[in-house]
């Protein structure tokens, strides 16, 4: 944990605020440059008693570790991510601890990676087991043993959002491009900190745009000479680059373009992505034709808005930072 961090959470126990009774705590977050220069992002974890720096993932949902020397545990089920990567394995109860919270939950033993039909050459195909890890790019022994998709579940999933079993609710800061200090997950803020986010529009018929639209929020991008675009925008942590599909799409390429959140009492927040990424891969802009609009900001946003996730109220709500 961060001074500032130890900092903050004292200020809230002078103020009287019981946080045995809540159980608030806040999680280091840490970022993780590859060789290749993006940002990955993770927290430290315990699964059954293994020390572990798991790469947090809005993006996706569920807990899932490498086990690619071992044996199938159960029935094989199947997660397919953006990179075309597919996680084969058993869904087995392990022991997990995020900071002092315990919880029991299911995880995903990953046997075997491989690709999909529409990316032949994904990661999984240029590397070997041996050198494989999450969220590296297919650099050898870059990346992470494990990942915690921490996006909303939906109604009948066989995934868990692993976050859930030790909290309400927690706020989401990632360190910045610019700064060396951790960020953090703060589980279980108060009803004090949480009146400080404003509720966002969230958008209408987000189904099969992929997991990490399960979080999104209405709104739109524009650039200069470029028609303005609008629909869902998802935040995804374990993305970099900004995304947009629609009709007219490809002209907004390598393009600056200023990102409009929608909020619920019909306000917006708007950030540039040359402003917020100052430089960062996460800033680069990239059109394509669809017939329905949709911005994939990936972790851009994260880097100008501090986001606050609530489970049981399903709520979605941001500021800015």
């Amino acid at each position: 944990m961060t001074t500032g961090i130890r900092i903050f959470l004292s200020i809230i126990i002078l103020l009287g605020t019981n946080l045995d009774a809540i159980a608030q705590e806040a999680i280091p977050l840490k970022r993780t440059l590859l060789s290749n220069g993006i940002g990955r992002y993770s927290i430290p974890i315990v699964l059954d008693g293994r020390k572990i720096d798991a790469m947090l993932d809005t993006g996706s949902v569920g807990l899932r570790y490498l086990d690619l020397d071992g044996k199938a545990k159960g029935q094989i089920h199947q997660a397919g991510f953006a990179s075309g990567v597919v996680y084969g394995g058993g869904i087995i109860n392990q022991n997990l601890s995020i900071g002092s919270a315990n919880s029991v939950v299911p995880s995903q033993d990953v046997v075997k990676v491989s690709c999909d039909n529409r990316h032949p050459e994904c990661p999984a195909k240029i590397l070997s087991p041996g050198v494989y890890r999450i969220g590296g790019m297919g650099l050898a022994k870059e990346g992470f043993e494990a990942i915690i998709g921490i996006a909303p579940e939906l109604k009948n999933d066989e995934w868990v959002n692993p976050l859930v079993t030790v909290a309400d609710s927690w706020v989401l800061e990632l360190p910045r491009p610019t700064e060396d200090a951790s960020g953090y997950v703060l589980l279980n803020p108060t009803a004090v900190q949480q009146s400080q986010y404003a509720d966002v529009q969230r958008p209408k018929n987000v189904n099969g745009l992929g997991d990490s639209f399960r979080a999104a929020i209405d709104g739109c991008v524009e650039a200069e000479g470029v028609k303005s675009l609008c629909g869902p925008i998802s935040l995804d942590t374990g993305s970099v680059g900004v995304e947009v599909s629609g009709p007219g799409a490809t002209a907004i390429s390598g393009k600056n373009v200023r990102i409009h959140f929608h909020m619920a009492d019909k306000a917006e927040l708007v950030i540039s992505s040359k402003d917020v990424a100052n430089g960062a891969p996460a800033g680069r802009v990239s059109g394509f034709e669809a017939k329905r609009t949709t911005i994939a900001a990936g972790v851009l946003p994260y880097f100008a808005l501090s986001v606050l996730y609530d489970s049981r109220h399903d709520r979605l709500a941001i500021k800015m930072r």
